[in-house]
C-alpha cells in the first residue's frame, strides 16, 4: 500500500481520498461491501441505544434509507418491539420488506408511538416524527 492514494466509497460521496499511510486493509474474508457500512452501522447502534427502547415499545422508523433500515432491523430484535417502518418512497418497501420489517407510506396508518426516529434527513419527516410520537413516557 506505501505510495498509492486509496479511494474509498462512501454513501453519499462518490470519492474520497486519504493518504496510502492512513488506509487501514480490511480483514481477510470481510467484503469491501460490507465494510462500508461499518460507518452507517456504528450511527445507526448510537441512535438505537440513545432511544433507550424497552421491550414492550412501539416504535417507528421514519425513513428508510441505509441509516433508517439498520436502525429498524436491530430494533427490530428487541424482543416484544413492535416496529414499523415509514418513507414517502413505495420503492423502499421491497427492501423493507426483505428484511421482515413492516412498513407504510401513508401517514394516516400511523398512530402514536413509545419511539420515533427520524432517519429521512427531510424536514417534512421531522414533522411527521412529531406528530406521531405519543407524549412522554
Amino acid at each position: 500500500m506505501a505510495g498509492r492514494t486509496v479511494f474509498v466509497l462512501h454513501p453519499h460521496q462518490t470519492r474520497f481520498v486519504v493518504p496510502a499511510a492512513a488506509a487501514i486493509p480490511l480483514p481477510e474474508g470481510l467484503a469491501p461491501e460490507r465494510a462500508i457500512l461499518a460507518a452507517n452501522m456504528e450511527t445507526a447502534l448510537n441512535g438505537l441505544w440513545d432511544a433507550e427502547i424497552l421491550s414492550g415499545d412501539r416504535v417507528c422508523v421514519i425513513g428508510a434509507g441505509v441509516i433508517g433500515l439498520l436502525v429498524a432491523r436491530l430494533a427490530s430484535r428487541i424482543p416484544g418491539v413492535s416496529l414499523v417502518v415509514h418513507d414517502t418512497d413505495d420503492n423502499k418497501a421491497e427492501v423493507t420488506a426483505d428484511l421482515g420489517l413492516a412498513f407504510t407510506t401513508k401517514v394516516e396508518d400511523l398512530s402514536p408511538f413509545n419511539v420515533v426516529i427520524h432517519a429521512s434527513g427531510n424536514p417534512r419527516g421531522l414533522l411527521t416524527a412529531l406528530k406521531i410520537a405519543g407524549f412522554e413516557r
